[in-house]
């Protein structure tokens, strides 16, 4: 995949030489500043369509990315290995049972302590496994309400987890967010060539077209 920040940095960098090599030119056609301020415009103009251009391709690229990544993950699933299953099962197991059997309220706390201890060694599918468990084991603790909040937690907690194919959505959708344009946009708030541009930086009207991230 182009990586378009990539080439508007190099873009920017290219211009920033062009720019530098014309205000410090010993060429006599350079001595006019008329003429530099006209050959500097030229460089800003191919800078501005180049920019313009890697930053439209970035948009409809990133777009169609989000769009293929969504669709896979819409049908994603966490992969439990059958030893996992039980591992994860026997600790839920362990938790009801010493929650049922507990004698005083100490005990279902040490109980809780115990089984996050637990979940803390499991991998992800293993996790995902237990809170498909985790309706079934609210009716094994006979309505106790320190076990039926405690069981609560582990779902919160876990119904945060998310398949590698949705970090992936979530990835791109920040470099959508972030963009590609980060290096122009310095170059177009500090650069003497810019200047005209500079006392209107908060307006998002400036940048001649292109979106700024």
């Amino acid at each position: 995949m182009k990586n378009h920040a990539q080439e508007i940095e190099k873009a920017v960098k290219q211009f920033r030489k062009k720019v530098d090599a014309i205000r410090n030119s010993d060429n006599p056609y350079y001595k006019d500043k008329d003429v530099q301020n006209y050959e500097i415009k030229q460089h800003q103009a191919e800078l501005d369509a180049t920019v313009a251009e890697l930053s439209h391709e970035f948009d409809v690229s990133i777009a169609q990315e989000i769009e293929q990544a969504e669709a896979k993950a819409k049908t994603a699933r966490f992969y439990t290995t059958e030893t996992a299953k039980q591992q994860s099962e026997w600790a839920l197991d362990s938790y009801i049972t010493d929650v049922v059997m507990a004698r005083y309220e100490a005990d279902k706390y040490e109980a809780y302590r115990r089984f996050e201890e637990r979940l803390n060694t499991m991998d992800e599918g293993a996790l995902a496994h237990i809170r498909l468990k985790l309706p079934q084991a609210m009716s094994r603790v006979n309505g106790d309400e320190i076990a039926r909040k405690d069981l609560m937690k582990v779902n919160d907690s876990l119904a945060k987890l998310n398949t590698p194919e949705q970090l992936r959505v979530d990835e791109l959708k920040a470099q959508k967010s972030a963009g590609v344009v980060m290096v122009y946009s310095r170059l177009k708030m500090t650069h003497p060539a810019y200047r005209h541009l500079q006392s209107n930086q908060h307006n998002a009207g400036f940048n001649n077209g292109v979106k700024l991230k």
